[in-house]
């Protein structure tokens, strides 16, 4: 999310001499506020997973981590899940499976006891989670083995993780962009659902016959974006699946138009297959970007797919995706 291409490097004081003039010590002052951007980024975050491990045996409401790290849910989720390599709620979730590990493997507690100290709230809860991760009941674990040993242990983050960027293609480009109009089918999601992705794959497929019409032929550019649900506290989001309209096309068809405003934006190209399409984002937004000194803009992000996606075999390591990241003013 460690080799991540953080370039670094040493000047032999020995064999050069370094006068700064003004340009230089521009640049001088732009890598120190990069520098310590990033240093920020990481520490809001570790900020929040120290009141996290504090608490894993408490109701946590995820927003009281999100104001540990002095952001919006929505935006907490986003960081979060790119320095780290999880979202928020599978981290939550699977230290709490790990420290239930660890105590059954002591017998000195009840399940039921065990189940409310590491904060599922319920031997039921605890039971199915237990059970979906590992294969086994925590009272099947339990007998397995007179020598247990912890089953897949998630251990506590210490420092932020590194990321790999092994499908970036080419180095990002920051550009001005749109607007552009779109008319989209919409549907909502929660944003921790383990079914995310196939939820959004078939509201693709159930409206594609909709969005051709709506596009017209050639088909040249689909754009997939979400933005947090009114009212969910950041913990919904609503997806949209849209093309660019054809000029006279009625916005009641049942699509709905979105604008994507003109502003600066973050231009980089993923290329290999779609499962990695998740390590390319946590790179631009965990490494890339404050990296390079720069924060997300207010507009969404937003995926481009045109003739180089291959929907045929999503897994082609020659399918490209375009990401486009709004900034924020530098």
């Amino acid at each position: 999310m460690a080799i991540i291409g953080r370039r670094r490097y040493r000047i032999g004081l020995k064999h050069h001499r370094f006068y700064p003039n003004r340009r230089s010590r521009s640049i001088l002052v732009g890598m120190s506020t990069q520098r310590l951007l990033e240093k920020e980024y990481r520490e809001r975050v570790m900020r929040a997973v120290a009141h996290i491990e504090a608490n894993l045996g408490n109701p946590l409401p995820l927003e009281e981590a999100a104001e540990r790290a002095s952001w919006s849910y929505f935006h907490f989720h986003r960081v979060f899940s790119a320095v780290i390599g999880v979202p928020p709620g599978e981290y939550l979730r699977m230290r709490r499976l790990t420290e239930g590990t660890r105590l059954l493997a002591l017998r000195s507690l009840s399940i039921a006891a065990i189940a409310e100290r590491v904060g599922f709230g319920s031997v039921e809860a605890f039971h199915r989670s237990f059970k979906a991760e590992f294969g086994k009941t925590p009272a099947e674990y339990r007998r397995s083995s007179g020598n247990l040993a912890l089953m897949n242990p998630f251990t506590p983050v210490e420092r932020p993780l590194v990321h790999i960027a092994g499908c970036l293609a080419g180095e990002p480009v920051i550009e001005r962009f749109g607007p552009v109009r779109l008319l989209c089918a919409r549907e909502e999601f929660v944003l921790e659902q383990p079914a995310l992705s196939i939820g959004i794959h078939t509201l693709w497929e159930r409206n594609w016959n909709l969005l051709v019409s709506a596009a017209g032929q050639p088909l040249v550019r689909q754009y997939g974006l979400a933005e947090p649900s009114p009212g969910s506290a950041g913990k919904a989001i609503v997806y949209y699946a849209g093309v660019e309209a054809r000029e006279g096309v009625p916005e009641d068809g049942g699509l709905v138009p979105y604008v994507i405003p003109e502003g600066e934006y973050l231009r980089a190209l993923h290329r290999g297959p779609s499962s990695k399409l998740n390590e390319t984002y946590l790179y631009l937004y965990g490494t890339w970007l404050p990296r390079h000194g720069r924060e997300p803009g207010m507009a969404m992000d937003f995926d481009v797919y045109d003739e180089r996606y291959d929907n045929d075999n999503r897994e082609s390591p020659l399918s490209e995706v375009t990401f486009r990241i709004p900034l924020a003013p530098a």
